[in-house]
């Protein structure tokens, strides 16, 4: 048999020749131009919301569209404030109410070694938008049902629909 360097060398040089076979036979792909969907997708504020149905009714998670999001946070990225298990007591055209954990990380001293602030919430989800074939909600609003550290705002709020506008090559299909 091969000793141990010499057979370390066979692999490597077989690894070498397999991999440059496949790159010869893989066919070349070629560039796609991407469009601007940022400009084609917009949302309009639905002024009467009569006569549409709450299961018509979405909302948005960073790129998702989603039905009665069980998450919400501003930052897509890291999810560095956030409420979560959030419950919905209604929903439907001209809003939604819900309870949630607001949690927050104080990123002290950094954000990975961070502390997580949790404290519960009421949240809203307001603004009834369309793109022409679906309605969303996308103004969400939270409040704590109980007083908050000092450091950290007791309510507040953020459009949801703000990252799926703004980064379209995340929008999931």
């Amino acid at each position: 048999m091969f000793p141990k360097p010499a057979f370390r060398l066979l692999c490597l040089l077989h690894v070498a020749v397999v991999s440059m076979a496949l790159t010869a036979c893989t066919p070349a792909v070629p560039e796609v131009e991407k469009s601007d969907t940022s400009k084609s997708f917009t949302l309009k504020q639905v002024d009467d919301v009569s006569g549409i149905k709450s299961s018509d009714v979405f909302s948005f998670v960073c790129e998702l569209v989603t039905k009665k999001p069980k998450i919400s946070t501003p930052y897509c990225a890291d999810f560095g404030v956030s409420v979560s298990e959030i419950k919905w007591s209604n929903w439907s055209s001209s809003g939604a109410e819900g309870r949630g954990i607001y949690r927050e990380n104080d990123c002290d001293p950094n954000c990975a070694e961070g502390n997580i602030f949790e404290g519960p919430v009421l949240v809203r989800l307001e603004g009834l938008y369309t793109d022409g074939k679906r309605y969303f909600l996308r103004d969400f609003t939270y409040q704590a049902t109980r007083p908050f550290p000092s450091d950290i705002s007791s309510s507040g709020g953020w459009d949801v629909a703000e990252f799926y506008l703004e980064v379209p090559e995340m929008r999931a299909p």
